[in-house]
């Protein structure tokens, strides 16, 4: 894999996504649970500006709580269950809850309507989904410490598949803090060590020579869960054009042209 050329002008990176302010325009979009783990707004032609997973993202960048007291230590917020444990602040509107993790789910529905009849099942899922992107926000803010590093003190831009592949050292990391623990310093110092730890660097390796004997993308649909992505699909069509079903397979553009109707399924949850 090639390393880029540095180049002599500042490196412009994507700023990581906040939560929009409140309160929110598009809060009477409604939002249904569809399986385990995804949730849609209800109504195939309607655009939506930001999905239920990246506002649940957003949360819990936010309310990232640092490091938590087990037993007779702290440690960093690894798991959803650290965030269980977290305890909550009274915010603005006077509102507290039992947990940070409580906080994350019931400030979600400040931004969506749930479907009536439907708000245990869909808090059910925004749990999934919070419990998914926490457990990857270290492994994450790694590769993003990578390529922040690299850009801001190197003037290179790397590609994630190659930031991936690359370690810095403490003092480096210590450079990048991401921002969700810009107020907490020794939590990311704690976080830094397990990450030049060679027992996980080793583990990380690993996974990686996995990854690698996959023969394309683990999915086409980006950021966005299959029932999501149908809809996005749906909404591009033309006219008179046969509309997809989540059930369909989802193959690349040079396959669909040869596509006669077979192929595999993609499991729902």
């Amino acid at each position: 894999m090639e390393w880029p050329v540095p180049k002599e002008s500042k490196i412009w990176l994507h700023g990581v996504s906040t939560l929009p302010s409140r309160p929110y325009p598009h809060k009477g979009l409604i939002v249904k649970p569809v399986g385990l783990r995804a949730l849609v707004v209800d109504g195939e032609d309607i655009k939506v500006p930001r999905q239920p997973s990246s506002i649940i993202g957003c949360l819990c960048r936010h309310y990232y709580p640092g490091l938590v007291l087990i037993g007779d230590g702290e440690e960093p917020a690894w798991s959803w269950e650290h965030w269980k444990r977290a305890p909550d602040t009274k915010d603005k509107w006077g509102r507290v809850y039992g947990s940070a993790a409580e906080r994350v789910v019931n400030e979600f529905w400040d931004f969506f309507t749930c479907a009536e009849g439907m708000k245990d099942e869909a808090n059910e899922v925004v749990e999934a989904i919070a419990k998914k992107i926490v457990q990857d926000m270290p492994y994450e803010a790694r590769v993003d410490a990578v390529v922040k590093y690299f850009a801001h003190e190197r003037k290179m831009l790397l590609k994630k598949s190659l930031a991936r592949r690359v370690h810095l050292t403490r003092s480096m990391y210590m450079k990048v803090v991401p921002s969700w623990c810009n107020n907490n310093v020794p939590c990311y110092q704690q976080i830094i060590s397990k990450w030049i730890d060679p027992e996980w660097r080793a583990q990380h390796r690993m996974a990686l020579e996995r990854r690698a004997l996959m023969g394309g993308p683990v999915h086409l649909q980006g950021n966005l869960n299959l029932h999501a992505y149908v809809q996005k699909k749906n909404r591009e069509r033309g006219e008179g054009q046969e509309k997809l079903n989540t059930f369909r397979d989802y193959v690349s553009p040079a396959s669909q042209r040869n596509w006669k109707g077979g192929g595999s399924t993609q499991a729902l949850a």
